[in-house]
């Protein structure tokens, strides 16, 4: 079956003929600027992290789930190069097309794959809003096993996550026909019954969207991939956003270690 997080591409392909760049330009809620790809509260925290003596202040980045690279970009003006890995074309082409003259590269990839882990090392491993968008426990497992590989000593991972607490009654006031099953956001959509942990909702199949678990549970999967946070900033529900957000930066735990026969974790 096929992975939730590929339906994507569908996304992408109708934002491309609305003439719209960026994720951010399909929504505003929260204060959110559809003028500006890159939330204001999600730009703060970037420019916070990068002036703490623990963060690389330029080098290389590497943005997993990039889209059409709205961050990387700001990255970019901010010192750094790099690359964006996405799993939709679409996404991918926007992102060259956007990011054109700045030496950044783009390659569509399964950010859950092995091969992720051949593009080299960086001093910032960007999740770009995509971990939430990555559903099953072994696929987030292997998402952030990719992003402690890609990292150099010293370098630094940002997760930028939806996250409960959700506001229920907006969630149906502002999205009507999405549900929220335990920690999983289902959609309607014909075709649903093709994708991994499809339900059958009423008389309507969904597959699932979007991974909501609590802040501080998202802060335990990420030490216990081998990470040390160093920041963390979460925002609860306001406005007309139901979901809470999640900020945090993290560096690699120098005493994680994992058995090769046993997989057995060590600290």
């Amino acid at each position: 079956m096929k992975k939730a997080y590929t339906t994507h591409e569908h996304a992408y392909r109708k934002l491309k003929a609305r003439g719209q760049g960026s994720w951010n330009a399909q929504c505003v809620v929260r204060g959110r600027d559809a003028r500006s790809p890159v939330d204001r509260e999600i730009r703060h925290f970037l420019a916070d992290m990068l002036r703490q003596p623990w963060s690389p202040r330029r080098g290389r980045a590497i943005e997993l789930g990039c889209g059409t690279g709205p961050i990387l970009r700001w990255l970019h003006g901010k010192g750094f190069t790099g690359m964006g890995i996405d799993v939709s074309r679409t996404a991918i082409a926007m992102a060259r097309t956007q990011s054109r003259g700045l030496g950044l590269r783009f390659v569509q990839g399964d950010v859950c794959a092995p091969r992720c882990r051949r593009h080299g090392v960086f001093d910032l491993v960007v999740d770009g809003h995509c971990l939430h968008c990555v559903l099953a426990p072994r696929d987030r497992k292997a998402f952030l096993e990719n992003a402690r590989s890609l990292l150099r000593p010293g370098g630094v991972l940002i997760v930028l996550s939806m996250c409960a607490p959700v506001d229920r009654r907006t969630l149906a006031r502002v999205i009507p026909g999405q549900k929220l099953v335990g920690r999983l956001l289902y959609v309607p959509w014909e075709g649903a019954h093709a994708y991994e942990q499809s339900r059958l909702l009423g008389n309507t199949w969904h597959p699932p969207t979007r991974h909501v678990a609590a802040w501080s549970s998202i802060l335990k999967e990420v030490e216990a991939a081998g990470f040390s946070v160093q920041r963390c900033l979460h925002d609860r529900p306001w406005g007309d956003d139901p979901f809470g957000t999640l900020c945090l930066a993290a560096t690699p735990n120098p005493l994680f270690t994992v058995s090769r026969t046993t997989g057995a974790v060590a600290r």
